[in-house]
């Protein structure tokens, strides 16, 4: 009995330490950070942030482009602030770890701030797709959708038969 219950302890301990550094490194890879693409890396969807060239290429009026400036303006700030927060929570999680006897409670508690920040994250960004598109006519979504999957077609094509993810996968 008693080994049993120490086996159980071992790896909820494997699995919690597991989960912190997943946690601690997730969102470091490509497709996570300060540019132009959603949570996943990919521009599927209406995370992209939006293009200014494009923008302009659909026919904005001037109005339509000083709300648009003010929400993305405002949307860097809180992006800026929440991206921060995990930073600090990462590096929170990261010593936690390190040290010599582990806190359990403490390691769960850092990894649910840290998911929870993503998720707030991942709301801010749809939100203001959201928004923006309502500023803009059904006709100026359309023509900026099709100006995206021009651009995507262009880049797959600017880095046809380079290393990539295409390009890893196809060596599996």
């Amino acid at each position: 009995m008693k080994r049993t219950l120490n086996l159980l302890t071992l790896f909820t301990i494997a699995f919690v330490l597991t989960l912190g550094i997943n946690t601690l490194y997730a969102g470091q890879g490509p497709g996570h950070g300060t540019h132009m693409m959603g949570p996943g890396g990919d521009d599927d969807g209406p995370c992209m942030m939006m293009d200014r060239d494009q923008l302009n290429q659909v026919g904005l009026t001037t109005d339509q482009k000083a709300k648009i400036e003010a929400l993305n303006s405002e949307n860097q700030k809180a992006t800026i602030t929440k991206q921060s927060e995990m930073k600090v929570l990462r590096v929170d999680l990261k010593t936690e770890m390190d040290k010599d006897t582990i806190d359990i409670a403490k390691i769960s508690e850092l990894a649910d701030k840290i998911s929870k920040a993503r998720a707030e994250l991942t709301k801010m960004k749809i939100m203001h797709a959201a928004q923006v598109a309502n500023i803009m006519t059904k006709e100026q979504r359309t023509q900026l959708g099709q100006l995206r999957v021009e651009r995507r077609q262009m880049m797959m094509e600017r880095f046809k038969g380079k290393p990539g993810k295409d390009h890893m996968k196809e060596k599996e």
